[in-house]
């Protein structure tokens, strides 16, 4: 995979109608499962790499440096309003590790 930055955003009128899905979080699918379909529909022949791949970028394997979050502290709160504490821990794990950062740290990331 290319290093590349993603941003990922909600519109304002859906923002606050966002809800965390209910759920055993160790059975949702990975988002290299989530997109297998969709990345293969054309005939890529290297989807099914891709999608082994695709769940190692957040947790780091050296091909992206770190994913930018545009409201990254009202999602830490949020996540800690679930009381799910593996997900605090991952998430805090990857704010900790400089795989998740503010989308603020942007400007000053591209400079350095």
């Amino acid at each position: 995979m290319r290093p590349r930055i993603v941003i990922v955003g909600l519109r304002n009128d859906v923002r606050n109608e966002f809800r965390y899905p209910e759920g055993a979080p160790e059975s949702a699918p990975t988002i290299g499962d989530a997109l297998y379909d969709h990345m293969k529909a054309n005939g890529w022949k290297d989807a099914k790499d891709w999608a082994k791949r695709a769940v190692s970028i957040a947790l780091g394997t050296g091909d992206v440096d770190c994913a930018y979050h545009f409201a990254l502290y009202e999602l830490l709160e949020a996540v800690k309003n679930t009381e799910a504490e593996d997900s605090v821990e991952l998430l805090e794990s990857l704010i900790e590790g400089k795989r998740l950062k503010d989308v603020g740290d942007l400007p000053l990331d591209l400079c350095v």
